[in-house]
């Protein structure tokens, strides 16, 4: 299993406000105010299952959320009750924000953290409506990178048989898309309004459903996780606690709503891990700088603000020309095999500097709050450096 750590492909980001901007699975939009980095599509899309359960509790979550939640005054989130979590468990705690703190807490503690991270992370990978099959690829690599190569920054521990069959179908998706942009640029020659067509759906198709099988298998995981994490994990009592503690009923709809203490105990809850680990204080700019040695190129996902939609991300756009087939053919294969070259993570500072950075990106896209400010303003800590 990886090292613990949140949810962030160190080489990409996204712009979102510090203050409040649109939290993770809703349709609220704010102001963008800062740059953190972050997965490449962490942030939107809310982990699924195909089991007609599951389904049908997403479907009546949809009908209540106008109810649910509010602390951010007119762009409320949309969120899970405690007591929801308790009656319903793993596929309420995961469609949550304030719960799913707590949960992410226990995940640090196990070293099992990239496993939430890559549910969320191929969630807001499916979500996003990609525009051009580069862009779609990108992503694609994006993730795999992240988590499925050998060595990985959060290498998520699954089947070698579902690793190689996710390496095979993007390896052979490549090839289909270098195989299309050699056609799309005979096309402009003739045809400039050409050059950029769509892909084929069908290809589309496969992108999008391709880490289902690791998907599927990361599920499993977190289900057993979660067993734990209610069975033995003092964090879990306390999360009942606290969170029941700062609810309140609504008197016309009956609707259970947190109040804004719910907020702070989820990210005080995140803050004690930071301090704990000595993740508060700025990293060295030598960790900053070997963490963001990239293998491959940033994908950069947009958080739109007050006038810019829903507050989902846009599709990712990158300066950088398509990959080259071979070369990421070689990739795979060097992921796969183990030798992607990601052994500076074992310095002890350069972790630090990774969970630090995954953790605030977590809690702006989760809470609309920076959890670094948080913890520094809550024990009045020094952001001087590590």
């Amino acid at each position: 299993m990886a090292t613990a750590a949140a949810p962030h492909s160190p080489h990409s980001s996204y712009s979102h406000s510090t203050e409040a901007p649109a939290p993770a699975r809703t349709t609220s939009s704010t102001s963008a105010a800062a740059t953190v980095p972050l997965g490449p599509l962490m942030g939107a899309g809310t982990p699924s299952s195909s089991t007609s359960s599951e389904n049908m509790y997403k479907r009546r979550q949809s009908t209540k959320a106008k109810k649910l939640l509010q602390f951010f005054g007119s762009t409320p989130p949309v969120d899970v009750s405690v007591d929801e979590v308790i009656s319903e468990g793993f596929k309420a705690i995961v469609h949550s924000k304030l719960p799913l703190c707590y949960f992410l807490h226990a995940l640090l503690d196990d070293y099992a953290s990239e496993n939430l991270f890559f549910v969320l992370e191929v969630e807001r990978y499916e979500a996003t409506p990609f525009t051009d099959a580069q862009s779609h690829l990108q992503a694609a690599y994006a993730v795999f990178e992240t988590y499925l190569g050998r060595g990985a920054y959060l290498e998520v521990n699954i089947d070698d048989r579902v690793r190689r069959h996710v390496i095979s179908e993007l390896a052979r998706l490549g090839r289909a898309w270098a195989t299309i942009a050699s056609q799309q640029q005979q096309l402009a020659l003739n045809s400039p309004a050409s050059a950029n067509l769509p892909p084929p759906s069908s290809m589309a198709a496969a992108l999008r459903s391709l880490f289902d099988p690791a998907k599927s298998a990361v599920m499993l995981l977190l289900e057993s996780s979660y067993a734990k994490f209610t069975r033995s994990s003092p964090l879990y009592p306390r999360m009942v606690r606290e969170l029941r503690a700062a609810t309140v009923v609504e008197d016309h709809s009956g609707a259970q709503m947190y109040t804004a203490d719910a907020k702070h105990a989820a990210l005080l809850v995140l803050a004690e891990y930071m301090h704990r680990e000595g993740l508060v204080a700025q990293p060295s700019a030598a960790a900053e700088a070997a963490l963001d040695r990239s293998p491959s190129p940033p994908v950069e996902v947009q958080r739109h603000g007050p006038s810019g939609g829903s507050g989902h991300g846009s599709a990712p756009s990158s300066s950088v020309s398509s990959p080259n087939e071979r070369t990421r053919e070689v990739d795979l294969a060097s992921a796969a095999n183990g030798s992607g070259g990601m052994g500076h993570l074992m310095d002890p500072q350069v972790r630090k500097a990774l969970l630090r950075r995954m953790l605030q990106g977590f809690a702006i896209t989760m809470l609309g709050a920076d959890l670094v400010q948080y913890a520094q303003q809550a024990t009045g800590s020094s952001p001087a450096s590590a």
